[in-house]
């Protein structure tokens, strides 16, 4: 007779803590741009409910059922699902346009943008075939048709342009590679590889470079390209130790270009204060821990094992580099890029994936 089976339950608590304040938030955050321009100051949570946690939810539930031997079995043709989605963006009529950036498809009633499942359909399809590799990874064998993996949601992501996501799935490809056992001098080509493409990409979009040039002089356009970064560091600065209280930013109201997005983390800042940020930075730190400690706990010898041990460490380092992104652009420290913070930010698209990539996880910590 088997044993019931049981996720890690502080992975989950953590996770749904962090959901819960994502409500929290972006109902304080959307308020008065709600208000202002549909006459609903709840508008934007509704949204975020109904076509992103309960559609989140319900697939959550069938991937945290699934069958991970077969997800493995099948994920090359969840890849090719992913890619042929975010590839539809690009046909005229079916793909939407919005702010130069060909990245959303309508679906019935609402939005989808196809590259929030494409970094899943991505680590799934890559921990895949990684596991099948001996431990001893040759550049014949694995760093050529591993650069190929890369290059097919690269070219699409380049196409719309949506560099952002290319550099999540960039950290997530070198996670796993790294974890599964590449040699140094790959990644060392590797990374030869990301600067060239990256000096091309700059000099195909030179608007690209002057993100880097603001981030570390914002008064040479303060108000202008330079106008997010101080807006945001005045929230974050303001909150001081204990925050103004939930409710009470004053950044919000048309001072923070899209607060319960791209700045939610600057509100949570200013509401809540240092103490507020701290439990934000500690609960994205427990998701990270428990990550990797479900990571460890599979015999890397065994190819459905090394595959669950690949593919955690792959979400993990997806979720943990969003987060880290979000909030060092909100802090400063970092450029902005327009990365939402995972599980809390507005985004129907990506909270969708990060249901998916939650339930996974909690599917490979369950124990017989």
């Amino acid at each position: 007779m088997k044993k019931k089976t049981k996720p890690d339950l502080i992975l989950l608590i953590s996770a749904l803590i962090m959901i819960l304040l994502g409500i929290i938030a972006i109902a304080s955050a959307s308020i008065p741009i709600a208000t202002k321009k549909i006459s609903d100051p709840l508008f934007y949570v509704k949204k975020h409910f109904f076509l992103g946690i309960i559609p989140g939810v319900l697939l959550g539930i069938l991937f945290y059922k699934i069958s991970l031997q077969s997800l493995r079995k099948k994920s090359l043709w969840f890849f090719i699902f992913t890619l042929a989605l975010t590839a539809a963006t690009l046909i005229p009529h079916i793909g939407i346009t919005i702010g130069g950036a060909r990245r959303w498809i309508n679906f019935i009633a609402f939005s989808f943008q196809p590259s929030e499942i494409l970094k899943l359909g991505f680590l799934v399809y890559l921990s895949a075939w990684l596991a099948t590799l001996p431990k001893k990874i040759s550049i014949k064998k694995s760093f050529f048709p591993f650069l190929a993996i890369i290059s097919a949601p690269s070219i699409l992501l380049i196409l719309q342009p949506d560099i952002s996501t290319l550099g999540v799935i960039i950290v997530i490809a070198i996670a796993i590679y790294l974890y599964s056992g590449a040699p140094l001098k790959n990644l060392i080509i590797l990374g030869l590889i990301i600067i060239v493409a990256l000096a091309i990409l700059i000099k195909i979009e030179p608007y690209r470079l002057n993100r880097w040039a603001i981030f570390l002089n914002p008064e040479a356009d303060p108000l202008g390209k330079g106008y997010q970064i101080k807006q945001s560091l005045i929230a974050v600065g303001s909150g001081g130790i204990v925050g103004k209280g939930l409710g009470l930013s004053d950044q919000k109201y048309g001072y923070l270009p899209q607060p319960f997005s791209d700045s939610i983390f600057a509100v949570i800042a200013e509401e809540t204060g240092l103490l507020g940020s701290l439990c934000v930075v500690t609960l994205f730190f427990t998701f990270a821990f428990r990550g990797l400690m479900i990571s460890q706990t599979y015999n890397t010898k065994n190819v459905e094992d090394k595959f669950k041990s690949l593919l955690s460490v792959g979400i993990v380092t997806w979720i943990t580099f969003q987060a880290v992104v979000h909030i060092g652009a909100n802090i400063g420290i970092l450029p902005l890029t327009g990365i939402p913070l995972p599980f809390i930010s507005y985004g129907n698209s990506a909270l969708i994936a990060e249901f998916l990539a939650l339930s996974i996880l909690l599917n490979i910590s369950k124990r017989k």
